[in-house]
Formats: C-alpha cells, sequence, structure tokens
C-alpha cells in the first residue's frame, strides 16, 4: 500500500477523505477541521459528492498532484518540459 499526502488527495478526490475521517472519528484532529461543517448535514454531503465527481472538460489533468496527459502529443510536451520520458 501506498501512501498519499492528505493535502493532494483534498485537492483530487476529497469524498473518500471525509468518508474516512468521519468513520474514524477523527474530525477533531486539527487537520481534519475543514470538514466538520461538510458532514453535518447529509444533503450537503451529497452536493459535496456531486460537485467532486463533476467531470472538467477543459484544463490540465491532475492525479495526486502529478499533471496527466489527455494525449500522445501532451506525453511527447510533458515529457520535454520535464526533461525526460517517464510518460
Amino acid at each position: 500500500m501506498r501512501w498519499v499526502q492528505a493535502d493532494a488527495l483534498k485537492l483530487q478526490d476529497t469524498l473518500p477523505l471525509i468518508q474516512y475521517t468521519a468513520q474514524n472519528n477523527r474530525l477533531r484532529d486539527e487537520s481534519f477541521l475543514w470538514m466538520k461543517a461538510h458532514t453535518k448535514d447529509a444533503d450537503r454531503l451529497t452536493t459535496l459528492v456531486q460537485a467532486f465527481k463533476a467531470k472538467v472538460p477543459y484544463g490540465p489533468k491532475y492525479k495526486f498532484g502529478i499533471r496527466v496527459p489527455g494525449n500522445p502529443y501532451q506525453v511527447i510536451l510533458l515529457d520535454r518540459s520535464n526533461g525526460n520520458t517517464l510518460w
């Protein structure tokens, strides 16, 4: 299993982080205070889930803080800008 920073997960996919925090009673921890308001109301949580799951058709895509290319041309551009051939 690989650990991921909570800040990256918060930006990428907030729902699992909120669910984990609520299920394990971690809402009192200083790092998770921002989500306390989201877990109080079930309707608000449902709206939040829908907002985070909505697809954005334009703009760069990121997974866990790493830019992901959308097509072969973007692969070439990313490799050139990074100075490697990791994609």
